[in-house]
């Protein structure tokens, strides 16, 4: 079985917010999730953190959007 990541708020606000220097290596662990070699997954109070802080920066609707286009839970 493939092995599992838990991201934190931080890598998941680098990914929606395409913030370096980190936002290469979460995009590559994405993309092994996508051929199924890992499975990474957000908690719900990640979100709500990640959120809050980005839509500081950015419309709220763009700030939806985007976190719920990251699909980490697979549904």
């Amino acid at each position: 079985p493939p092995r599992g990541l838990l991201l934190d708020t931080n890598a998941l606000i680098d990914l929606v917010a395409v913030r370096g220097p980190y936002v290469n290596d979460i995009k590559k662990l994405c993309i092994a999730a996508v051929f199924g070699d890992l499975q990474i997954w957000a908690s719900t109070q990640s979100y709500a953190d990640a959120y809050y802080v980005l839509r500081k920066h950015a419309p709220a609707e763009e700030v939806k959007h985007a976190l719920l286009a990251t699909d980490l839970e697979g549904g």
